[in-house]
């Protein structure tokens, strides 16, 4: 899908689940945010839209530092102008990931695009990355304003979405690929405290 295309769908989409559930009428500065989140959306979402998820099946591992670091480098391109701080840290020797490279770019972005929009006002987001009962760990802590306890039960659910603008699919979609290639994805999360994400993906570690 055309970067244009693909960011029409996420403002009309994103906008029709919001009418459809009968928002209240915004506020101009609520609109004014709103609008911010579908550029930021649109930003990111052409970024991903460049990701083919059905790349050849010989293409099935990744190299987690490369790509983490060029991938990371991009988003912080494209955030310049949030006051957001994006470091990465990798925790000793990182094996390969198990998952194509397309698979686990799209993966990262879904995670980080949460928690940027978590940070309205800025604030920091730190990706830690080690080993971990042989599994790969990649951990996404931001200090944003976190997830409310009653919702924690339905964030994975489809089409749930606590935003303004969004679609309720960014989470659904990243817990889905994780568990296609055997992984596991955890959040934790205290309102007005931030949240921390935490993926487990195969790794290569025969060699």
């Amino acid at each position: 899908m055309k970067p244009f295309l693909f960011s029409l769908v996420l403002f009309l989409v994103g906008g029709g689940v919001g009418f459809f559930w009968g928002r209240k009428k915004t506020s101009k500065f609520e609109f004014q945010d709103r609008l911010h989140r579908v550029d930021l959306l649109s930003t990111l979402g052409q970024l991903a839209a460049g990701f083919d998820l059905h790349e050849p099946s010989g293409q099935s591992q990744t190299n987690v530092k490369d790509t983490l670091s060029l991938l990371i480098k991009e988003i912080q391109e494209k955030i310049q102008s949030r006051h957001i701080e994006l470091t990465l840290q990798f925790l000793g020797s990182i094996p390969w990931v198990l998952i194509p490279e397309a698979t686990f770019k799209h993966i990262i972005l879904d995670v980080v695009l949460n928690a940027i929009e978590a940070l309205p006002k800025g604030g920091q987001i730190m990706i830690r990355t080690s080993v971990k009962e042989e599994m790969i760990k990649i951990e996404v802590q931001d200090n944003g304003v976190g997830i409310p306890k009653e919702y924690l039960p339905r964030i994975f659910d489809p089409f749930f979405t606590t935003k303004s603008s969004g679609t309720g699919l960014g989470l659904s979609t990243c817990k889905d690929l994780v568990e296609q290639y055997r992984g596991k994805i955890f959040i934790s999360s205290v309102e007005n405290g931030g949240t921390l994400v935490a993926l487990y993906l195969p790794g290569r570690f025969d060699s």
